[in-house]
């Protein structure tokens, strides 16, 4: 955890759960478009895979932010 993290979890937690509330909001629409761009190109020719690392980083971006507010 970074000292930034760090310090407004321990001295500022009202603000580090609304900025976690603001990335978790942010990530989650990443997420959603992501999910839409690869469901669009699924069954197109050419190749998936920029589609699905796209996928893959919005997802594990999601899953980091929601971990961090539990």
């Amino acid at each position: 955890m970074n000292s930034a993290i760090r310090y407004l979890s321990v001295n500022r937690p009202v603000e580090m759960a609304s900025r976690l509330e603001a990335e978790l909001a942010v990530s989650l629409r990443a997420l959603e478009s992501s999910s839409a761009a690869y469901e669009q190109r699924r069954f197109s020719p050419g190749k998936l895979e920029p589609v699905a690392d796209a996928l893959w980083r919005a997802s594990t971006g999601y899953l980091d932010v929601l971990r961090a507010t539990h």
